[in-house]
């Protein structure tokens, strides 16, 4: 199973062709306003290109790994993308979000199987989506069922990812400032590629990266931190909203 609850996920269970027959799922009321307390949203590499214009993509440390992140906010419990009513306030809505409520679970010696969290708002019995018909997947259940494998093959990646960046030392620390109405914002702890260190690279180190696929999550990454102005502005917007 799920070694670790992770994040927006409560009470993972099993999807069960029996337990679930009846099952089916709606868009709640506030579609995400599951995330609205989030500041930062894990990122796979498969994303970055897609994104990279909207939002900026930082490193948190890890134990074993640096993880990517789309940075939303720029204080700890705010969510600068999630209005008031709960909608995603962008073009491109991050594939952790766009997953739930549904995850892959690993179980030792056995086949994977799809979970979901079933303490979330939109799963019931009478309205939206149904997940089977006569005993079988309906295209629905199928096409998550699909997005779920394919987050998780985007994920091993972006392990892969964070490995050959942080052992090739291609990671700087940096502190995000942002000036909002005569004060400063700070972002501390987190780290983003270093350019210097990229094109200080020996030619066989860089066709490492090449040949993995990487180079042009590499340039998203570096690409997305002009994105903190658009994050910038919404901070700001918020704040006079705050003391109108």
């Amino acid at each position: 199973m799920v070694n670790e609850t992770p994040l927006f996920y409560r009470d993972i269970v099993p999807l069960d062709r029996a337990r679930h027959k009846l099952a089916r799922l709606e868009s709640p009321s506030r579609p995400y306003g599951f995330a609205e307390s989030t500041q930062f949203v894990p990122a796979v590499v498969d994303e970055f290109r897609a994104a990279c214009r909207e939002l900026s993509i930082l490193f948190m440390p890890g134990q074993q790994r640096p993880t990517a992140v789309f940075v939303v906010g720029l204080t700890a419990g705010q969510n600068l993308l999630v209005t008031p009513e709960g909608l995603w306030d962008g073009s491109y809505v991050p594939a952790f979000l766009r997953r739930y409520p549904f995850i892959r679970g690993d179980i030792e010696g056995a086949d994977p199987i799809i979970c979901i969290d079933q303490s979330y708002e939109g799963l019931n019995e009478e309205r939206g989506e149904p997940f089977f018909a006569e005993d079988e997947q309906t295209s629905y259940l199928a096409q998550q069922v699909g997005f779920v494998n394919a987050y998780y093959e985007a994920s091993r990646r972006s392990e892969e990812f964070a490995d050959m960046i942080q052992a090739m030392g291609l990671l700087k620390s940096v502190t995000v400032d942002v000036k909002s109405q005569g004060s400063t914002v700070s972002l501390h702890g987190l780290f983003a590629i270093d350019e210097d260190k990229l094109n200080a690279l020996p030619a066989k180190e860089f066709e490492k990266l090449r040949k993995a696929g990487f180079v042009p999550a590499i340039y998203a990454q570096i690409i997305s931190m002009d994105a903190i102005g658009k994050l910038s502005a919404k901070f700001d917007a918020v704040r006079k909203g705050l003391d109108a």
